[in-house]
């Protein structure tokens, strides 16, 4: 059988529990159970392997475990949720930035992110954050380094186990269904039959992979 991916570990018998990753360009950020934040360059070595180097370890990231990561490089931030809630950092210096005490009891977010060009080459990233908080969903954007309400908070039928943005919706994993949820209008709909119905917890990597698919439903 042909093996498309090769499995290489490259980070082993940490001290450190894992909790979350992300990365951008060549560099790894782990988020762990104790609340440190592991920064990592990524490289290719001379023999083809993976060659990464610890640059930094910030013990004072976060008080609780570090549940969820996600960079945002086009706008230099870095958002987790630690605690519960959703926070900012700072992508460069891991200073913290604002914490959205909305989000108490946040369980996961999705982020999307939209790069614009215009006539004159001027360049404008706009970003969207959805986050899951118990049986509704909260929408946020991007404006002046802070996030603010897209629309009111909506609530759901179940618990969110994973999401992700579609175009202008939303993707919403739940134990038995999935559901798409347009951010403009806030209205929502249940998938096309041709969209396989789960029967059991449905993983973030899924969701992603179905983004695809649903596309072409909407």
């Amino acid at each position: 059988m042909h093996d498309a991916y090769q499995a290489l570990p490259i980070l082993e018998k940490l001290p450190l529990t894992i909790e979350s990753i992300t990365c951008h360009g060549k560099t790894l950020l782990v988020g762990t159970k104790q609340g440190h934040l592991l920064v990592y360059s990524v490289k290719t070595g001379s023999d083809g392997k993976p060659d990464i180097q610890l640059e930094k370890s910030n013990k004072s990231f976060a008080k609780k475990p570090i549940t969820q990561l996600e960079a945002v490089p086009d706008l230099h931030i870095l958002i987790s949720i630690s605690d519960n809630v959703v926070s900012v950092h700072d992508l460069q210096t891991y200073n913290w930035m604002t914490t959205l005490n909305k989000t108490k009891g946040a369980t996961l977010f999705a982020v999307d992110t939209k790069v614009n060009k215009s006539m004159t080459e001027d360049v404008t990233v706009a970003l969207r954050l959805c986050v899951a908080v118990k049986r509704k969903l909260q929408l946020f954007y991007w404006k002046n380094r802070d996030f603010l309400d897209l629309t009111e908070d909506l609530g759901v039928p179940d618990v969110p186990k994973a999401m992700a943005w579609c175009k202008d919706s939303v993707c919403v994993g739940f134990r038995r269904d999935y559901f798409l949820i347009k951010a403009e209008m806030t209205c929502q709909s249940s998938l096309p039959q041709t969209v396989a119905q789960p029967t059991n917890m449905v993983s973030t990597g899924l969701i992603r992979h179905l983004s695809w698919l649903i596309s072409l439903h909407i």
